[in-house]
């Protein structure tokens, strides 16, 4: 049956009188409206698209980004019950559109202020993205984007004696293994992988296009290489201020153009079968070995600390 239009009578600036105006919007059918919503850049934008239509009123939870941060909020208590209020009207299908809503696309998370988590320290609760990060494996079979910044601790990255504090905001490792086989932009940010044990790195790694992560905390090297070692179709990879990892291999990665390494502890770093490379960029106080093969398509070198060694040239020309 065709939609009808609904008729809304709206304010004139002039006079005061009440003008009929048609709301066309309503007439719509739900997959256009989805496609709408999916080109607005934030939930908060395709929230107040309420205003539009009224069936935007429950439309808007169709948004295929799920995105909390804590800018605006004077406590975490604030920021905690908004964030659990809009969780609670993600997941809550009792709509009146006609169609399922979109899956969820992408997760995105920047707790940048003050936000202490169950412990006092300066962290976000890691229950509480564990819970989001549950409710994007409800609502989706096809989760693309994983982004989540937690905290802020000034310029500690660039100095060399410290390490990440173990107070940051530790992954959830039981909700990873939901995204697997469709995951390809992973982004990490003032996190902890020192609880990520038993996790499929073969799973969530397999489609990942790019990975990028800063000032994360790795209890040993070899979390790391699994992870990019599962990559097979990697194009980005992007590492900064990661400490605790001394051997960096970068192996059998075909698709691979870029490669951004800094303020990193490597001693060792092997680069390996990344015929594609089109960036390396390297700067850290490594004191090991690097070894690279052939990169033919290497088009932007930057090796800081005096690391060009007359073998790596070579083998470059």
């Amino acid at each position: 049956m065709e939609k009808q239009e609904e008729v809304r009578r709206i304010p004139t600036v002039a006079g005061g009188e009440d003008e009929v105006r048609i709301d066309r919007i309503s007439a719509l059918a739900d997959d256009i409206l989805h496609q709408i919503l999916a080109s607005l850049r934030s939930t908060k934008e395709a929230a107040r698209a309420t205003v539009l239509s009224k069936r935007w009123v429950h439309l808007w939870r169709s948004y295929p980004v799920l995105e909390f941060d804590d800018k605006g909020f004077r406590s975490k208590q604030t920021a905690e019950r908004f964030a659990a209020a809009t969780a609670a009207k993600f997941g809550n299908n009792n709509n009146t559109t006609t169609t399922p809503p979109l899956g969820i696309r992408s997760v995105r998370i920047d707790f940048a202020n003050q936000f202490a988590g169950d412990d006092g320290g300066r962290r976000p609760c890691s229950a509480f993205l564990d819970d989001v990060l549950k409710l994007a494996a409800e609502r989706t079979q096809s989760l693309r984007e994983i982004d989540i910044s937690c905290g802020y601790l000034g310029d500690f990255c660039f100095q060399w004696a410290c390490d990440i504090p173990r107070g940051l905001l530790l992954l959830p490792s039981s909700q990873f293994p939901q995204f697997r086989g469709g995951l390809e932009i992973l982004k990490l940010e003032l996190c902890s992988f020192r609880e990520f044990v038993g996790v499929d790195l073969v799973g969530v790694g397999s489609s990942l296009r790019e990975l990028t992560l800063r000032r994360v905390s790795l209890p040993d090297d070899r979390i790391l290489n699994d992870l990019i070692a599962a990559a097979s179709r990697l194009e980005s990879l992007t590492l900064r201020a990661i400490f605790s990892v001394r051997r960096l291999q970068v192996r059998n990665l075909p698709n691979l153009r870029a490669l951004r390494c800094s303020h990193c502890k490597v001693e060792d770093l092997e680069i390996t079968g990344a015929t594609s490379l089109e960036i390396l960029f390297f700067s850290g106080p490594l004191g090991g070995e690097l070894e690279v093969s052939l990169m033919p398509n290497l088009r932007e070198l930057e090796i800081g600390k005096k690391l060009l060694f007359l073998n790596f040239v070579y083998e470059l020309v």
